[in-house]
């Protein structure tokens, strides 16, 4: 599910049948998993239709614009939700769209909660924030030191409010940026070295600016994605 918000700096009903008490509750008949892989399909399809549409707004106002134009994705949405755990989020997601275009507002769509529901349903989907489906290494770090690392930098630069509030923040975790550092592993070697080299030429030049590159970001990206982060 596309962004509810822009992000900032980036270093996220039970089955009633005839006769069903005579069968295993771990047990489900062929018609009803294919049903539920239907469901899913044509979910995900509209999540990616979505995501797609969405992947290039700057603004708040943008995506409201976007929520327009494609309202027959977010009614899409609504009439295939998975009976499953994610129904929760989707639903919070949906009524979020619903209400930004009935009262042609955008408060409510910068929501970090919203930002959560919509990167667990674009996992679930297996795909990131644009659409693109998950690489095949995602999640594969979860557990290692360096993600570890990667946990308490993404989120401290991500969230400061402004270049020198993300300076301030890596000049005050050095040790941890040195650690993370220590064990790149191969598996992300040039994404995370563009991270490292970005971040401490931004603390040796005293500028946050140098870590607001689009190489940066992509960078992230690809980290996170590997540590099992889906923005």
């Amino acid at each position: 599910m596309p962004k509810l918000r822009v992000a900032a700096l980036v270093l996220f009903v039970g089955m009633a049948a005839v006769g069903v008490t005579a069968c295993s509750s771990n047990s489900s008949s062929p018609t009803t998993t294919a049903s539920a892989a239907s469901t899913k399909s044509a979910f995900c399809g509209f999540n990616i239709t979505l995501d797609k549409a969405g992947s290039n707004v700057t603004s708040d106002a943008d995506f409201l614009n976007v929520l327009k134009a494609n309202k027959a994705a977010i009614d899409g949405l609504a009439n295939n939700l998975p009976n499953d755990p994610i129904k929760t989020q989707a639903q919070a997601i949906i009524n979020a769209a619903r209400t930004a275009v009935a009262h042609n507002s955008t408060n409510g769509l910068s929501n970090p909660a919203l930002n959560a529901d919509g990167a667990a349903v674009d996992t679930y989907c297996g795909v990131a924030g644009d659409g693109s489906p998950l690489p095949a290494n995602f999640g594969a770090g979860k557990g290692s030191t360096f993600c570890a690392d990667e946990a308490t930098i993404s989120p401290g630069v991500g969230n400061a409010a402004t270049p020198a509030d993300a300076v301030a923040f890596l000049k005050a975790n050095q040790a941890k940026l040195t650690d993370f550092a220590a064990n790149i592993p191969s598996a992300v070697q040039s994404d995370a070295q563009t991270l490292v080299t970005a971040a401490n030429a931004a603390v040796a030049a005293n500028d946050g600016t140098l870590i607001e590159t689009q190489a940066v970001g992509m960078a992230a990206t690809n980290v996170d994605l590997y540590c099992g982060i889906n923005h």
